[in-house]
């Protein structure tokens, strides 16, 4: 039986994912091969009612949403992430008007070493914090994306406005 995962993303653009996909290629390369550097917008399991979804894709405008970046921190069992640094109302809005009534706040993070992952890695976090990243990144689309029994993800459609 085909496990199906769905989820709404906001990949990041190019030269952030670059300098960011390197430093998760060599931390996590599991997670890296599997799908770009990325803020998850929608959870699949927050995708249940597609036909208001769509509609509500349909109507938002074409505006951007700037994520000023922290330092890495610290996940549960070792994991590590870049929080957003500045105020997450855009997002926050964003999701709200995506899902409605079903809308729970999350913080918009990009994931560096996957927690699932990060088993022996334990001293990975000084490392990181080491790294040089980007201090912000700009999103101007959502991805619609797709993952069939834990493999790649892929992109079913992108090119969806974002409304700040």
């Amino acid at each position: 039986m085909l496990k199906i995962r769905r989820q709404l993303s906001l990949f990041v653009p190019e030269p952030e994912r670059s300098q960011i996909d390197a430093v998760r290629r060599k931390f996590d390369p599991k997670q890296y091969s599997i799908i770009p550097a990325h803020v998850t917008l929608c959870r699949d399991e927050e995708l249940d009612l597609w036909i208001p979804l769509l509609q509500q894709l349909s109507c938002i405008e074409n505006i951007e949403i700037v994520f000023e970046l922290g330092m890495p921190q610290r996940m549960v069992n070792n994991g590590v992430m870049i929080p957003m640094a500045n105020s997450s109302a855009a997002f926050d809005d964003l999701r709200c008007k995506l899902l409605g009534n079903n809308c729970v706040r999350h913080t918009p993070h990009i994931t560096l070493l996957h927690p699932r992952n990060a088993s022996g890695k334990e001293s990975a976090y000084k490392k990181i914090r080491a790294e040089i990243l980007p201090v912000s990144v700009t999103f101007t689309e959502i991805s619609l994306i797709e993952q069939i029994n834990g493999g790649i993800w892929k992109v079913i459609s992108t090119s969806l406005p974002i409304l700040k």
